[in-house]
């Protein structure tokens, strides 16, 4: 909790590192592991205390295990727990075989009172658009019944919703019509967030708050359709979590 107020919990999330085997290779002409390295040195600066950190998907961009031990040690100088939603580049193994101690990983349930974040994997092996499966459906449902007295986050890489600006329709899940049928059973919960879009939004649906990360290397946007690099620098979202249930968000990008 921050140290300056007992009753708030100070919360960080990060998306798409896109780090590679090779720590020199760049994505779109930026070096994405100096790029994660200058977004956590900012977050060092700017925040007193951290209580968690989550990680809305595509951690590595080649899915290397080389790529995912570095990611580890540059978190483990945090000393916070880290929580990781899978993304489209990810690769499972990997990912299990490096982050298996201190770190979780999707379809997870964090529980810090009177606030839960449940934690979901929308990716599709192979693909860019995602789906929740049923199992990850089944999961949602069963947490929101268990935990109907908290306030409640819920992550996941791939936006439920479509995005502005006639974002691609392949880049959302494509079963959000089953997620919002459980989430539409439910009053509790206060927050959506993903990844995925390397562009930072904010929106409401029904009361709920909507917010998607900046990438930590290249932001997108789209021009006659396409996607294109943004000039917006990279960067990270926070949250400040009540005990009342109410909370603010922001987002801090790196100066140049």
């Amino acid at each position: 909790m921050n140290p300056l107020n007992s009753n708030v919990y100070n919360v960080i999330q990060l998306s798409d590192c896109h780090l590679f085997a090779n720590e020199k290779r760049k994505l779109l002409g930026l070096n994405t592991d100096y790029s994660l390295s200058l977004v956590l040195d900012q977050i060092q600066k700017e925040q007193l205390d951290i209580d968690l950190i989550l990680i809305t998907g595509d951690l590595s961009g080649d899915g290397s295990i080389d790529s995912y031990q570095r990611i580890k040690r540059k978190f483990d100088v945090l000393k916070t727990p880290v929580y990781w939603a899978k993304g489209n580049h990810d690769k499972i193994n990997p990912t299990k075989q490096i982050l298996k101690d201190d770190n979780y990983i999707s379809f997870y349930l964090i529980n810090f009172d009177p606030w839960h974040i449940i934690m979901l994997d929308s990716t599709i092996s192979g693909k860019d658009f995602g789906e929740i499966s049923m199992d990850d459906l089944e999961f949602l449902n069963r947490s929101l019944k268990v935990i109907n007295n908290s306030y409640v986050i819920v992550c996941l890489h791939h936006p439920p919703i479509q995005m502005p600006n006639k974002w691609p329709n392949n880049q959302v899940i494509n079963n959000s019509d089953k997620f919002f049928e459980v989430i539409d059973c439910y009053n509790n919960i206060k927050i959506i967030t993903w990844g995925h879009t390397h562009r930072a939004f904010e929106g409401n649906r029904k009361g709920i708050n909507l917010f998607s990360a900046p990438s930590t290397c290249v932001q997108y946007r789209l021009k006659n359709g396409k996607f294109v690099v943004d000039d917006q620098l990279p960067g990270y979202r926070w949250f400040e979590l009540f005990e009342d249930g109410s909370m603010k968000s922001g987002v801090s990008r790196i100066q140049k």
